[in-house]
């Protein structure tokens, strides 16, 4: 009686792991893709482009491919690429974006998105900075010993910032 009670329960226990894994019940985890962004400098100039690096991994139990995202501000999408990684396997790619000459100046969050994770930072968008141009009109063509120099010149600021030549 008990090599037949044996026999039966190791029947059953068979049964139900073979529905299991027919069923796809018991199978590893689907493909999750979890970011991380990587921001060099945290100051954008209004008109130029900027990069941001994106390590991504495949923290799932299936290889896929994803499309990994950029928004900016309210503007989603401005940058994608499609990522194909194995189960534990780490990429990294660069998602780049110009800011719009005319954006609003200061504090911007951008997002990278995967389909299953998303990570935020915060940059600054700046104007260009101040740029002199100088341009000598007049000099002295003689200087003698123990004499100052005098130069009659024009400065220009042609950045997009007021700004102090020191």
């Amino acid at each position: 009686m008990k090599k037949f009670k044996f026999s039966l329960l190791f029947i059953l226990l068979s049964f139900l792991l073979l529905t299991l894994f027919s069923c796809n019940l018991f199978r590893p985890g689907d493909a999750v893709f979890a970011s991380e962004v990587i921001l060099e400098n945290t100051e954008v100039i209004r008109g130029e482009e900027f990069t941001v690096y994106v390590d991504i991994t495949n923290t799932g139990g299936q290889t896929a491919t994803q499309t990994i995202s950029l928004d900016f501000g309210n503007n989603t999408g401005v940058a994608n690429e499609s990522v194909t990684l194995s189960p534990n396997e780490t990429a990294r790619i660069e998602l780049s974006h110009i800011v719009p000459d005319d954006y609003d100046l200061g504090e911007v969050e951008i997002t990278v998105k995967s389909d299953d994770d998303s990570d935020s930072i915060t940059i600054t968008v700046i104007g260009e900075p101040p740029f002199f141009k100088i341009e000598i009109k007049e000099i002295q063509s003689e200087i003698p010993a123990g004499q100052q120099l005098e130069v009659l010149a024009q400065i220009t600021n042609t950045g997009g910032e007021s700004g102090k030549l020191i």
